[in-house]
């Protein structure tokens, strides 16, 4: 879903005028299904592929003796932080181009929708890098865990310590998305603020539903269908 992500990033930073041709609702659609399903097959594969006895999927070593799920935890180890190089190099890209665009944008009063476009989806892209990052730091021990657990884990105890550490940062990966985006957007801060206060954690004044902010829309999601309305938003006022 990050690859998909990155692309719709960079389609939106690098041909701007083509994105909503490009990037249609179809499209997006079949993209979102197709790495939902990629991502379900791939990680219960390793679920799938043992017997009929129930006490096969327990903790020890001799259960990574099955050829599928070496092939599944080397793909994880080598496969998942090539293909996190990769995007990280996309992203050098996206920034290199928004960077040698950015004098070219115009003041004048008829390019000044164009800028406000330009500038939120630059937030939105700044924030999915934030969001890759993040993801990146806390995923990639639990990927060089499966080197451990098939050719260094001697007893049980290391393996199951290894094993605990790595979970807890992919949990940790979790709980940074809320705090990134909060950061980030300010209609996730309205609502998280709004949560708080239903729930009496947090005694305030009610946020004004009809405040903009130039990062209306930036969740990071493929195909901002909303963006241009925002930028209408902006500017009248």
């Amino acid at each position: 879903m990050f690859l998909a992500i990155t692309v719709d990033r960079y389609i939106a930073i690098s041909r701007p005028l083509r994105y909503h041709v490009i990037m249609t609702r179809q499209k997006t659609t079949k993209i979102i299904i197709f790495w939902v399903a990629f991502g379900f097959c791939f990680g219960t594969l390793p679920v799938w592929s043992f017997g009929s006895d129930p006490n096969q999927w327990v903790c020890e070593l001799e259960q990574y003796d099955a050829p599928i799920l070496t092939i599944h935890a080397l793909v994880g180890s080598f496969v998942i932080p090539l293909w996190l190089l990769l995007l990280i190099i996309a992203y050098v890209r996206i920034f290199h181009i928004a960077y040698l665009r950015k004098d070219a944008v115009s003041n004048s009063r008829s390019q000044r929708a164009k800028s406000v476009q330009w500038k939120m989806r630059m937030r939105t892209t700044i924030t999915s890098a934030f969001v890759l990052g993040s993801f990146t730091i806390f995923w990639l021990p639990h990927s060089f865990k499966n080197i451990f657990e098939i050719y260094l884990a001697k007893d049980l105890k290391s393996l199951l310590a290894v094993q605990t550490f790595c979970e807890m940062l992919t949990y940790i990966s979790s709980f940074m998305n809320p705090i990134i985006y909060g950061w980030r957007n300010h209609q996730f801060r309205i609502a998280y603020k709004q949560i708080l206060e239903d729930c009496g954690c947090f005694q305030g004044n009610k946020p004004e539903q009809n405040s903009a902010s130039p990062d209306t829309d930036e969740t990071g999601s493929i195909n901002l269908t909303r963006s241009m309305s925002s930028v209408k938003i902006n500017i009248s006022e």
